[in-house]
């Protein structure tokens, strides 16, 4: 069932290529495919019930496909990438719904997402490095196009700046995977195997450890964004189309720090805890800078995007605090941001499709005829902030927690970046929704039909639904973290 699940994505790419222009019939067949795809992953939850939060990457498919490399297709589910499965195709189902009837979104674009879903899920259930890295790398091919094509004014400069950071960072991982390979103490590149590797540390970061360290998390530190390496988000976030925003906050991002909690700490825990200061301190850079420039931004896509890069830090300072709790908050986070960023590129995407202006200036008074669309804006912005009550409050303050028993002034500073969200998404809300009505707002109205209230309402309902049972979340990970923590004393 794994496998099919896993399958179905591609399959369903061929067949919405096929019908290219015919956008109506590409769009209902993508749904179809998508609420297949959904009763499928209720499957695969029910297949990983007895295995998910026991502990290790329980194998549930297994295919010996590259001898010479040591490599298999082996596809494991756990508590760390269940929830992630089941945001990436809840998130796909959503966009399938924002799509339908917009004739410029036929097969082509269709597809693309597609073989993005495919890929995304394939990175989520590799428990093998090779593979991992295969469908790591495949990710780039149909995003780069979502923007090169379907982007806005500079939508092929951010495109080949997306592929060319990205692809070169993961180039260091695939250096890294090779050297292992062609290890003799290494039996196959499975997970189970290479985390149980006895490699060798001496705070030397020419070592084995270190430099596959660096390996590991160059590839995964481009993806999350880290500072400073985050400078291709804001322009991809910028320049891609709606769905290629909601798809890159909502799931790929939150792949880099997936991929460092997956195989970069089990892998090397000694070298990642020895770099613990340095991610520290990038980590509080990227929220910190993260959160003025978003204050700065008068482009609502762009001041998005820069407070996704100071969300983002706190997961990397819950990820190296190598405290549990802290770690439990980093993934918690990552589902809480995926959602809350996720609904705001999606309800601006609506209004944008009526107004064509990205500039906060344009808008004014937009909630006076517009309420229910504004509250639900509103409630993804909360989530955003951290208001208790949604999940974005139960994420950083298990993050500050956890980094506060291991660095307190880190997670001090850290905290600042609370306060800045609130003042830049409250500016963000006041300017946009609150005051006398623009001429833009006045001259079009956004009525929303019936698909795009089917895709809003979903990740509203999570949002609230995760703030109030936060457990259900964290007891998947808990074990898997727990474990993880006592390797990397």
């Amino acid at each position: 069932m794994t496998l099919l699940f896993l399958a179905l994505p591609f399959v369903g790419a061929l067949v919405l290529f096929l019908l290219g222009k015919k956008a109506r019939f590409a769009q209902v067949f993508n749904l179809v495919l998508q609420l297949a795809w959904l009763a499928l992953m209720f499957f695969v939850h029910g297949q990983s019930r007895e295995i998910a939060g026991n502990g290790g990457f329980p194998l549930v498919y297994s295919w010996k496909w590259l001898p010479q490399l040591k490599s298999s297709l082996s596809l494991g589910i756990d508590g760390l990438n269940l929830p992630l499965l089941w945001l990436t195709v809840i998130l796909s189902l959503c966009l399938g719904l924002y799509a339908y009837g917009k004739d410029k979104l036929d097969g082509s674009y269709l597809g693309l997402f597609s073989v993005l879903n495919g890929a995304t899920v394939g990175s989520l259930l590799a428990a093998d490095a090779l593979a991992f890295y295969i469908f790591w790398e495949f990710m780039l091919i149909p995003m780069y196009f979502l923007i090169g094509k379907w982007g806005s004014k500079n939508r092929v400069y951010a495109a080949l700046k997306f592929f060319a950071m990205t692809m070169g960072g993961s180039l260091l991982m695939l250096l890294a995977i090779v050297a292992l390979a062609f290890r003799p103490d290494v039996s196959d590149l499975g997970w189970h195997s290479l985390t149980q590797l006895a490699l060798p540390w001496d705070g030397q970061w020419n070592s084995w450890q270190g430099l596959l360290f660096v390996g590991f998390f160059a590839a995964f530190a481009v993806k999350i964004p880290v500072w400073p390496l985050h400078t291709w988000l804001p322009d991809a976030h910028t320049e891609a189309p709606t769905g290629g925003s909601v798809i890159l906050a909502g799931v790929l991002l939150k792949l880099g720090v997936y991929g460092l909690l997956r195989w970069c700490l089990p892998i090397v825990p000694q070298a990642s805890m020895a770099a613990a200061p340095l991610m520290f301190a990038l980590g509080v850079a990227g929220i910190l800078l993260g959160s003025f420039a978003a204050w700065q931004q008068t482009d609502i896509k762009r001041l998005i995007a820069y407070s996704s890069v100071a969300h983002l830090g706190f997961m990397v300072l819950g990820v190296f605090s190598g405290n549990v709790e802290a770690m439990q908050g980093a993934v918690f986070q990552n589902i809480a941001h995926g959602l809350s960023t996720g609904a705001m590129f999606l309800i601006f995407g609506m209004i944008y499709d009526r107004t064509h202006s990205r500039e906060l200036d344009a808008y004014g008074g937009f909630a006076k005829d517009h309420a229910w669309i504004a509250t639900l804006f509103l409630v993804a912005v909360f989530a955003s902030v951290g208001m208790p009550g949604l999940p974005g409050f139960v994420g950083e303050f298990l993050v500050l927690v956890g980094t506060f028993a291991v660095a307190p002034w880190t997670a001090v500073l850290a905290s600042l970046g609370v306060l800045l969200g609130a003042v830049y998404m409250l500016t963000l809300v006041r300017k946009m929704m609150f005051g006398p009505t623009s001429s833009l707002v006045a001259s079009h109205p956004v009525r929303l039909g019936w698909n795009e209230w089917a895709a809003i309402l979903p990740l509203i309902a999570l949002m609230l639904y995760l703030g109030f049972g936060a457990q259900t979340l964290l007891g998947l990970s808990e074990t898997d973290l727990r474990e993880l923590a006592v390797k990397l004393r």
